[in-house]
């Protein structure tokens, strides 16, 4: 079998390969970085110079078309496509993406509710449903707790509800600034539609990335419903990790590892998606309250 050679153009065999890699033909070892240890080398090299016998071109090719559509021109598969960057070619893998803009997320605003309001009559008519539950999620800071609720409707469609900086100290579980009017959120808040529907938050979320033993405490009061989550990157390549795997923390209650770059890839593509007002919205998109402001919308744009 014959292959074009995409460095000279011409067609080669796998014999060519082994040829390739002979001295005499003017192959030589070219470090690329400062060994730590002077006394230990090591080198990365293609697959495609296998010796005959081991990885073939066409193995070589079939993962490529695998990992990448090559009518569309685009990644099909993220993860194997890092595997054949690492594994066929030999070469550093680094995802480029393009930067969210504000101009992207501002679309968004919806002029049918504003915050604390949960427009079942404009949901059920644009997303497909009235809204079917509350969710809340909050991100921990040194001075604060960003505190946003999400109400969910058919195809994964979300509405941003309602949106808090609960300023003060989050170091202690006391403070009635910020983990006080979380509980209260919590367990005394009630939501009700245009509709008459009233809501509950039916789950809460911490991330416990900051103030993990603050975080777990606070869980740790609640028998069901109220989580601590831990951001994950992407599991390493010879790793199998789902997109939710759930573990029991120090306190002996259960919380949630989450493979965020999943999500933020997902959030990124629905949030650069418009919508012209007619029909319903797309699957998976994002709703904004009218009167959300510029500065919480670009918190969105920030990763």
């Amino acid at each position: 079998v014959r292959y074009l050679c995409e460095a000279c153009q011409h067609p080669h065999t796998n014999d060519d390969k082994t040829r390739m890699m002979d001295p005499a033909n003017g192959a030589e070892w070219r470090p690329t970085a400062k060994t730590i240890h002077p006394y230990f080398r090591s080198y990365h090299l293609s697959a495609l110079y296998s010796p005959v016998g081991m990885q073939t071109w066409p193995v070589c090719v079939q993962k490529w078309l695998e990992a990448w559509d090559v009518e569309n021109n685009t990644a099909r598969d993220i993860p194997k496509l890092q595997v054949f960057y690492n594994n066929v070619l030999g070469e550093v893998f680094v995802q480029r993406g393009q930067k969210l803009r504000f101009e992207d997320v501002s679309t968004h605003r919806r002029h049918a509710y504003r915050f604390g309001e949960v427009p079942n009559k404009w949901a059920l008519e644009k997303c497909g449903s009235p809204v079917l539950a509350l969710t809340c999620a909050v991100d921990v800071h040194g001075d604060n707790l960003a505190v946003a609720v999400w109400g969910w409707t058919r195809e994964r469609r979300a509405l941003l509800v309602d949106y808090w900086r609960f300023e003060g100290a989050t170091d202690h579980l006391d403070t009635p600034e910020t983990w006080g009017r979380l509980r209260r959120l919590i367990e005394e808040k009630v939501y009700e539609a245009d509709d008459g529907k009233r809501y509950r938050v039916a789950m809460t979320l911490i991330d416990s990335g900051f103030l993990p033993d603050t975080v777990h405490a606070f869980t740790a009061d609640y028998a069901h419903s109220v989580y601590a989550i831990r951001g994950r990157q992407l599991p390493p390549k010879t790793s199998k990790v789902p997109e939710f795997s759930q573990f029991t923390n120090p306190m002996g209650n259960t919380s949630f590892n989450i493979t965020v770059d999943l999500y933020k890839d997902r959030w990124s593509s629905a949030l650069r998606r418009s919508w012209d007002g007619v029909g319903q919205l797309g699957a998976g998109m994002l709703s904004a309250p009218i009167d959300v402001s510029d500065k919480q919308l670009k918190e969105l744009t920030v990763e």
